[in-house]
């Protein structure tokens, strides 16, 4: 493993979008089969290292098994490996899908909580909120990416792989045009030559959901919020997947669900149509 890692993150998780947020992840998690060697990895070692990481979080074990079978599949492109794949078979953890979103009740918790806060956090969080980007994508954002005089956010990368353009809201645009300019990145101290770091907005995250009494709501919750506010008032699925730039529906359909509206007109109307019916 120590030969065959240092290539994977060089010649395959370098070029990723994702790159920094999956070198994290194997920086944390794959110290147990770092020392090695790859041929003496075989589905049990597998197995107990996925149910070890699967005993706090199911969906980080799935994450770290899927750059587990990748890691295997491009050793044996490099001929740097030979056999099957010992982490093909091993069983994911079934997923849930969280629907975990801002209530109507609970937003003016959280608003009041992030008016406490610094004027780069606040504005990191509610670009989160009202534009529904990933978390690192609005960690990443660049003055140069954002058009302040039409009010665009201009991604020239994303997870998807395609560039986005995305509308600011006028009063967040406001917002942010009177941060300092640091340095090249829109989230950033006088103190940081970068952008703010994954741990410190975790930590800033934890103390807002705290004073907004809501201790299960995550950052990607916020991107959630945002699009499942957009389906409960009647907004249409296209519209909706270019929020997320999603590259399909099926994406988006999750949020389909949420918007009533349509099902009570339904069944309002095929309710009138059979009682009509009723004998007098």
């Amino acid at each position: 493993m120590q030969t065959v890692l240092p290539l994977f993150l060089r010649n395959h998780v370098a070029q990723l979008t994702v790159a920094k947020e999956m070198t994290g992840t194997i920086a944390r998690y794959f110290g147990p089969l770092r020392e090695r060697p790859l041929a003496t990895i075989t589905p049990v070692h597998i197995e107990e290292w996925v149910h070890a990481i699967g005993a706090t979080s199911p969906m980080m074990a799935n994450k770290c098994l899927s750059i587990l079978r990748t890691l295997f599949e491009k050793a044996r492109d490099w001929r740097l490996f030979t056999g099957d794949n010992p982490a093909k078979r091993i069983k994911r953890y079934k997923e849930h899908p969280r629907n975990r979103f801002v209530q109507p009740e609970e937003m003016p918790r959280l608003l009041k909580a992030l008016a406490q806060e610094d004027d780069a956090t606040h504005g990191y969080f509610l670009l989160c909120l009202l534009v529904g980007c990933r978390r690192t994508e609005g960690l990443e954002l660049r003055w140069r990416d954002l058009d302040l005089i039409n009010g665009l956010w201009h991604k020239p990368h994303t997870k998807s792989d395609r560039a986005q353009t995305v509308p600011i809201p006028h009063s967040l645009l406001r917002r942010l045009s009177r941060l300092p300019k640091v340095n090249e990145f829109v989230f950033s101290t006088r103190t940081m030559r970068g952008h703010f770091s994954p741990s410190l907005v975790f930590e800033r995250w934890q103390r807002i959901r705290r004073a907004a009494g809501l201790p299960d709501v995550t950052i990607h919750d916020l991107r959630r919020t945002c699009a499942s506010w957009l389906a409960c008032h009647g907004e249409n699925l296209a519209i909706i997947g270019n929020v997320l730039n999603h590259s399909g529906l099926q994406h988006t359909a999750v949020y389909a669900r949420l918007n009533l509206s349509p099902v009570s007109r339904a069944l309002e109307e095929n309710s009138t149509r059979m009682l009509g019916l009723a004998l007098t």
